[in-house]
């Protein structure tokens, strides 16, 4: 053992001077392995329809922005609350603006007011985009997991376990 070839050349080592290379070397390991969270890389990307751009911010707001004038016409969350990172591009329906959040949740919010409808937790980072069809919101996630939730309040339909992050 190290020790013993310490104590036998008389040479006295402080824990402390092996115990945080080894932490670090094991929080470098598990980081390579895929066990420690990753930051993404990227940002939300625009989307422009009747005549505002909706887009997230690196400060964690989905924006709403007018298309003529740049004012902005409401942002989420309110205030200087922060919620997530976003790194997906909202989709916009008639009504709902959606979005997935690093948090691991799904938001909808109302397309006229910005006021959170529902809220789904994934458990996981939610780095892609959510899509919609009439009835639903779906949404993958760093879990493993394609969610498709309902779009009035966002109850889940069903989850289908793809077996890895995606």
């Amino acid at each position: 053992r190290f020790s013993d070839i310490l104590r036998i050349t008389g040479h006295h080592l402080d824990q402390r001077f092996v115990l945080v290379p080894v932490l670090l070397g094991l929080t470098f390991l598990m980081a390579a392995c895929g066990q420690a969270p990753r930051p993404p890389a990227g940002w939300s990307g625009p989307v422009l329809s009747d005549g505002s751009l909706y887009v997230g911010s690196r400060d964690g707001k989905m924006l709403a922005i007018d298309q003529q004038n740049g004012a902005i016409k409401w942002f989420y969350p309110p205030g200087t609350e922060f919620v997530s990172y976003i790194y997906s591009t909202p989709f916009v329906s008639s009504e709902q603006v959606f979005y997935g959040g690093y948090n691991g949740k799904v938001y909808a919010l109302d397309i006229k007011t910005g006021l959170k409808q529902w809220e789904f937790s994934t458990g996981r980072p939610i780095i892609g985009d959510v899509v919609t069809d009439a009835d639903r919101a779906y949404a993958v996630s760093e879990d493993g997991k394609v969610y498709a939730l309902r779009k009035q309040d966002g109850l889940k339909q069903w989850e289908f376990p793809a077996g890895d992050s995606i």
